[in-house]
Parts: C-alpha cells; structure tokens; sequence
C-alpha cells in the first residue's frame, strides 16, 4: 500500500488544549489537567500514517498499531483546522493540518474529500449559556402553551362578572354563586403560576452540574451545544428537533415534547439575530 501521508505528535496538555480549542471553541483547564494526569508516558507519542483507503494509528512507545478503514468510520469531519475522525459516535481522533507537510496534505485532502463533511464556521454563537430558574420557567409556560389558559381564564372571570352583574337585581344568590365562581379562573392562574415555578426549581435541582453551563453554535442546518465543564458536544439537526418555536423572548427548541432548549433574544447579538432567523424561518412554528 502506498503511503500518501504522515504525521508525529505528542498527546500532551499543550496539544490537548489545542485540539480543545480546535472542536469545541473552548478548553476546561481542570478536567484537562485531569485528563493529561492520567496518561501514562507509553501512550504520549503517536505516529499516523494515511494510505489511500485507509489509516494508521501507531503508538511508539508500545509499538502497537490500530487500523481504520474510511470506508467504515461513522463520519469524518473537515473543520477549519484540520480533520476529526468519528471511529464511532462516541470516539473520535483528531489532526490539525499543521501537523502535515504541504505537499502531503493536499494529496490527503483529495483522498478523503469524498469521505468528510464540510463544517463550516458557525452562522451565531452564543456563549456561556446557563440553566437557571427563569430559563427553565419561561420553557415550561409555552411547552404547557399557558398564555392562551391565562386568556381563556381572564375571559370566563369577565364573562361572569358581567353575568353576576346582570342578575343581581332579580336574583341576589345566583348573583353572588357567579361572583364567586368567577374569582375561580384567577385562582388557578396563581396556582399555575407558583406550580411552575416548583417545577422549574426541581427540575433544575435535578439537572447534572457538568451539564449546566454551556455554549451553543447554531450552523446552517443545525445546532451544536457543547458543555462548558466535560466539554461534551451535542448536535441536533433543525429537522430532526419535534418543534422550534419562536415567541416572544426568544426561541424554544423542543428536542422531544416536554424536553427543551431555550435560548432568549437578548442573548443573541441584533445583527446575528437577523441572520439566524432567516436560517429558522422554515423550521419555527410561529
């Protein structure tokens, strides 16, 4: 087999800041810390080498060698430093294009190029997103679609009124039975009100740490939320989301039903903000 190209490094923490820095936008100095703390000294140095169908992952220091074929790999992405390599969802393997020499990256670029995916920079990123109580709150009033129940209660108080009103003079008990049954919708409305908010605090008292704080980079035809403390990576395809919905703060994502994201318009830049409602103009139900 012909080898097209290769490339050396060293998995240290400069190089895992680095690649950090390359997919996620951002590195967690502690848990990269952590991470570098735990690699032995025999598996720090790396060789890899790419042939035509298929690719080398050598390790020097145990002279142990992993290959793949492109063929088989769940996806390969090309990003705007270099190449990830989705062995499967879950496991990836990384090359910055400073790794190669020139002439050997454009040989290797046209041998994978039917392989890889184009990841374009982000059209809006916002950063530093956090789960609060307000966040979750306003998620659940419009999952639960509460504006319109505020309404209807709102309407059936006046109607009452009006009937209670209407009557006094000929009948004073039917009267005072509406007055009463009328104050009946603006005490449901309170009890929703304060329910939510119970909700809101359980549900948030539940949610794991490390999954708490976050930041969100919304591409042409998906979104990709990456925790700021294990740096995990979520990408969710508008397409695939049950609902995207734009109201009056801002836009909920309904990746199931009652599961959401929420992002509010004050978050968002007003000169991105226009650029990512013309990407969810198809996918929001207004």
């Amino acid at each position: 087999m012909k080898v097209i190209a290769e490339c050396l490094f060293t998995n240290d923490y400069e190089r895992m800041k680095e690649v950090s820095i390359f997919i996620y936008g951002s590195f967690n100095e502690e848990e990269l810390m952590e991470i570098d703390n735990s690699i032995s000294d025999s598996n720090r140095r790396y060789k890899v080498i790419f042939y035509e169908d298929m690719f080398c992952i050598h390790n020097l220091s145990k002279d142990e060698m992993n290959s793949y074929s492109y063929s088989e790999l769940f996806k390969i992405e090309k990003r705007n430093r270099g190449y990830v390599f989705f062995i499967d969802k879950v496991n990836i393997f990384y090359v910055i294009f400073d790794d190669f020499k020139e002439d050997e990256l454009n040989i290797l670029d046209n041998t994978i190029k039917s392989y890889y995916e184009v990841v374009t920079d982000a059209v809006v990123v916002i950063e530093n997103v956090e789960w609060t109580n307000s966040r979750v709150y306003t998620g659940l009033i419009n999952i639960y679609h509460f504006k319109t129940f505020k309404i209807a209660c709102f309407l059936v108080t006046i109607f009452t009124l009006i009937m209670s009103l209407n009557i006094m003079s000929k009948n004073n008990n039917k009267a005072m039975i509406l007055l009463i049954i009328s104050f009946i919708p603006i005490i449901l409305v309170i009890f929703y009100l304060i329910f939510y908010r119970i909700m809101a605090k359980q549900i948030l008292s539940s949610m794991n740490e490390n999954n708490k704080k976050f930041r969100v980079l919304f591409y042409e035809d998906k979104l990709e939320i990456i925790t700021l403390k294990k740096l995990t990576v979520s990408t969710v395809k508008y397409s695939e989301f049950y609902k995207i919905k734009k109201f009056k703060k801002g836009y909920l994502f309904n990746i199931q039903k009652y599961n959401f994201y929420l992002f509010f318009f004050d978050e968002i830049k007003n000169a991105d903000l226009e650029e990512l409602d013309k990407k969810l103009y198809n996918f929001y139900k207004k």
